[in-house]
């Protein structure tokens, strides 16, 4: 019982419980094996419906070639205005009031848009159309021509408007399937990678070269070239069992008839079903009310529902067995190209392209007009296909309207600057009082660029700034003052030999007065800062002046994570001070009204920790601070810090109580953590960094940030306060380094790749 209790604890809204209530659903999500980077945990109960209908695919194929990243889009920027105000502190912050939303371009109708509709995510990639969906119990996901699978999921209407989960970052598969607790992706070379709730064993997918692959309630079936049907998984009543083995063949569904052939398989809730060679029906399995009884056909297609078969015959009629309480097992008397089955519905593509639906299904939804080439239905939705790869999706049940933001811009490189004399690593982008654009160079270098002019170089301390590795030029930022206060502020890691030539490093902050007639830095440094460090990574690296003017500069926990929970060091922490009057002797003020002034054995220098990498930060035009913190093995997160907050590294990462550390009941112990306000997965092997937090953009009801590993840019927006939504904007094919904002309030992504640079153009 207490496993199931925890099972169901896991269906939590991402980024918007408090800590102590993720602390249960942690370990259950540790358990999840993910694939592709694309799952989150699926939160269904025990007895789930699900369909998979396949047929053969065709034969293995060379990689495709790689998507071009240029999209387009609308988006209705917001007049620049400054912020006026300090963020207010509040403890804990699991839920921060967003701004409201300025009226914004509504998504491009594809027929009509019946109530309850989701956010029908391939109308963010129109130049990357579908070629398959799959629709599960918690998540729909599509394949792209390149090989490439993007995953969102609904949500109801007390959770979180339909999230956009982390796509694979690699383009390898030819076919999907998805399951009420499972993804199974088809690679081109015939293996299989599923990624599962740890309940079903569905992740622990076998060796072979096979065909085609199907995913059920609790357990997965594949095909191979021969013929051969193999299943694996178990069930949750069985695994809850302590005693029992997490691969349980429960009623014989995950074992085939050893002599039989098949063309094609499927897999439903407690039975399989294959089409044998000669077209008839063969299952096995839990057969209560004749959901598996013996077919000769002749069949073409199959599709399992949780207590139901239907099979599609060459004449596009439709037969089924089995469970019919609702209905689900009476098709009516048409004709169909494709069917598909979910808990209590099924649902068919006409041979006139339209969508049919029975069962369960709820007439005052509705369905979208228009032709279709491609059905799939999920637990109690339904998506469809349209002729050029775009999908509808649809609730059966009560679910948000679609967010009204059409996302996706076009992506052109910095506006009349030759992309070719952009060198380097850059990882910071601002802009110069005189308008041009300074680009911080890991490598210790800050240069301007400006239309039609060779860059000039402004700063040059390579011979101090490590560039290897992790050790170089971090951020670098402007008072916002300048005018008044001519400084450049510079934050860099160097080395330099210890004893026994070992190197120490050492994060240093600081600052370089500007010439007002030059403009170009003057080379008498004046130290800030300086911290010592145990290794050279974690550093941190964000110098942000808040809307106070006071500067906050992010460091990480030196990979020390203890330090993040350390008050008595700076590492893992945001910091806020005054470096207005700085001197020799006294560098910078301690702020009087900074949260830990006058504590014993705690910096007053903290405003707030309990960080592990906080890369990149800013400010939104509310005051809030938006900080990105990458994660270790589990997740990344975008999180509001105010003062005084511990945002939980190492307690917590993302929504994850952290087993390296603590248990569940020492995480029950922690309630007055801030939650993060969104989190995402990590990618295959371990691949994950959250490399952007961009909120002051002319897009003030958006929140900007990216991925270095998997190349994309996603939007947060909210349309209330207790509503927030993402999805990507835009992806390149190599790392993303950070994201920035010119004066303007324009985005750019900042890459280590082609062209360095590019500004992402939402029109006007």
């Amino acid at each position: 019982m207490t496993i199931l209790n925890d099972y169901l604890l896991a269906c939590v809204p991402q980024g918007a419980a408090s800590k102590l209530r993720r602390a249960t659903a942690g370990a259950i999500l540790l358990g999840v094996a993910l694939v592709l980077g694309v799952l989150a945990a699926a939160c269904t109960e025990p007895t789930s419906t699900t369909q998979v209908t396949l047929l053969p695919p065709a034969s293995p194929q060379a990689s495709p070639p790689p998507a071009t990243p240029a999209q387009t889009a609308t988006l209705s920027p917001t007049p620049a205005t400054p912020a006026t105000q300090s963020p207010q502190p509040t403890r804990p912050a699991a839920t921060v009031p967003p701004s409201p939303l300025p009226t914004a371009t509504p998504l491009p109708a594809y027929g009509t848009t019946p109530p309850g509709r989701l956010l029908p995510t391939s109308l963010l990639h129109p130049e990357a159309p579908f070629v398959q969906i799959a629709a599960g119990g918690r998540q729909f996901c599509g394949l792209q021509d390149d090989g490439a699978v993007l995953c969102w999921t609904p949500a109801p209407p007390e959770a979180e408007l339909p999230t956009l989960l982390r796509p694979a970052t690699s383009k390898e598969f030819r076919q999907i399937a998805a399951g009420d607790a499972a993804f199974c992706g088809l690679r081109y070379d015939g293996s299989i990678r599923c990624g599962a709730t740890g309940f079903s064993g569905i992740a622990a997918a076998p060796e072979g070269n096979f065909i085609a692959v199907a995913v059920g309630g609790q357990h997965a079936c594949a095909l191979d070239a021969g013929g051969s049907a193999v299943c694996w998984g178990g069930s949750v009543a069985a695994v809850a069992d302590a005693d029992a083995d997490a691969d349980v063949d429960d009623g014989g569904r995950t074992t085939p008839p050893a002599d039989a052939s098949f063309v094609a398989v499927a897999a439903g809730g407690a039975h399989s079903c294959g089409l044998t060679f000669d077209d008839s029906l063969l299952c096995w399995g839990q057969n209560p009310d004749g959901r598996s009884e013996p077919q000769p056909g002749p069949f073409q297609q199959l599709a399992l529902g949780e207590n139901n078969t239907c099979a599609l015959r060459p004449d596009g009629t439709v037969f089924c067995q089995g469970d019919d309480s609702a209905g689900q097992s009476s098709p009516p008397e048409m004709r169909f190209t494709q069917i598909a089955l979910g808990q209590e519905q099924g649902c068919g593509v006409t041979d006139a392209g339209v969508i049919e639906c029975w069962g369960a299904v709820r007439p005052e939804m509705g369905l979208p007009a228009g032709a279709f080439t491609a059905v799939s239905v999920g637990r109690h939705n339904v998506c469809g296909l349209r002729p050029a790869g775009y999908a509808e999706c649809w609730g059966l049940g009560q679910y948000p309207e679609p967010f009204p933001y059409y996302l996706g811009p076009a992506i052109v490189p910095l506006p009349g600057i030759d992309t070719a004399t952009i060198t380097g690593r850059p990882v910071e982008l601002f802009s110069w009082p005189d308008g041009r654009i300074a680009m911080v160079d890991r490598a210790g270098i800050i240069r301007l660029y400006a239309d039609g002019s060779e860059p000039h170089t402004v700063l040059d301390i390579g011979h101090r700034a490590a560039a290897g590795g992790a050790l170089n030029m971090l951020s670098a930022a402007l008072d916002p003052e300048f005018d008044e206060f001519p400084f450049l502020y510079v934050y860099y890691t160097y080395t330099e030999a210890a004893g026994g030539n070992a190197p120490a490093v050492t994060a240093r902050l600081a600052r370089f007065p500007v010439s007002d007639d030059a403009l170009a830095l003057q080379q008498d440094e004046l130290v800030i800062m300086e911290l010592s460090k145990a290794s050279e990574h974690h550093s941190g690296g964000a110098i942000r002046f808040g809307p106070d003017r006071m500067l906050y500069l992010g460091i990480g926990d030196d990979n020390r994570p203890r330090n993040a929970e350390d008050r008595s060091v700076l590492h893992g922490s945001i910091i806020r001070i005054d470096g207005r009057n700085a001197s020799a002797e006294q560098p910078y003020r301690i702020p009087d009204d900074n949260p830990f002034v006058g504590q014993a054995e705690v910096r007053p220098e903290i405003w707030a920790y309990g960080l592990r990498e906080p890369w990149r930060m800013s400010f939104d035009r509310q005051g809030r601070l938006w900080v990105g913190d990458i994660g270790w093995f589990n997740q990344d997160e975008l999180s509001i810090a105010v003062a005084g907050a511990n945002l939980g590294w190492p307690i917590f990462e993302g929504e994850v109580c952290h087993e390296r550390y603590w248990d569940d009941n020492q995480c029950n112990l922690w309630p007055d953590l801030t939650a993060p306000v969104y989190t995402y997965s990590r990618g295959p092997d371990n691949c994950g960094a959250i490399s952007g937090a961009l909120a002051n953009t002319r897009y003030d009801d958006a929140v900007f940030f990216s991925d270095r590993c998997s190349g994309q840019v996603w939007a947060l927006t909210s349309r209330s306060s207790a509503d927030w939504h993402v999805q990507e904007v835009a992806r390149f094919d190599y790392p993303v380094a950070a994201l920035a904002a010119d004066a303007n309030g324009d985005v750019y992504v900042l890459t280590h790749g082609h062209g360095g640079v590019f500004r992402l153009d939402f029109g006007e």
